[in-house]
């Protein structure tokens, strides 16, 4: 963390203690550069089951949060995604592969420390199978899973650029991969619904644009 290596920090941590406080389930919109990836971050730590509580103390001394407790501290085993690093051409593989990667991550991380009952399945072909193997994982465990989705928009965002940079105004790729039932983030908001009624509690989502995915397609 930026605390550990003496780098300046300017504590934001007040919005931990109000979105633990005030909601279970949470979006924010905002600009690039406004501090989003950190607070999901320190979300991320400040949630996470797996982390010592005295280094979690350590980490957020002398912050709001860290004077100022908030129940969900150390409460939840965490699935962090960041969805900036969903490049290149082929959108469903790039998302899959992410998603499978956090996944496994997860997997490694609470199966090892004790907190899974047995490993997590990963399915290479498919994301929406390999998180729904992790929350029946979670499920079995006892457990509660916090899902932080940083930068949830960053891959829509970039075919809407393409789309206004073409001529002709080529949208199928936004439709394709955003919009249309069976794209990617459709079929990963529809196992992610699933599982809030069952294991996941608490959700947190970044991005720089909102979006409805049941928009109308553009035309």
């Amino acid at each position: 963390m930026m605390r550990e290596v003496k780098f300046i920090y300017v504590d934001r941590t007040k919005a931990i203690a109000q979105l633990d406080a005030d909601t279970v389930h949470s979006c924010l919109w905002s600009p690039r550069r406004t501090g989003k990836s950190l607070l999901a971050n320190q979300l991320a730590l400040w949630h996470d089951k797996a982390i010592p509580e005295t280094k979690r103390m350590e980490l957020f001394a002398d912050t709001y949060i860290g004077r100022n407790p908030s129940a969900m501290a150390g409460k939840y085993l965490v699935l962090a995604l960041d969805f900036s690093q969903v490049i290149g051409d082929n959108i469903p593989d790039s998302f899959t592969e992410v998603v499978n990667a956090s996944v496994s991550k997860f997997s490694e991380k609470y199966y090892e420390g004790g907190f899974l009952k047995r490993p997590v399945t990963i399915n290479e072909k498919n994301f929406a199978s390999s998180i729904s193997n992790m929350t029946s994982a979670v499920e079995l465990s006892g457990h509660k899973l916090s899902l932080i989705v940083d930068e949830v928009d960053s891959f829509a965002n970039r075919l809407l650029l393409q789309v206004s940079r073409e001529k002709g105004l080529d949208i199928s790729g936004y439709n394709e991969f955003v919009v249309k039932e069976g794209s990617v983030l459709r079929d990963f908001g529809r196992v992610v619904k699933s599982a809030s009624n069952t294991c996941i509690e608490r959700m947190f989502f970044t991005g720089v644009m909102c979006k409805r995915l049941d928009a109308p397609r553009l035309e």
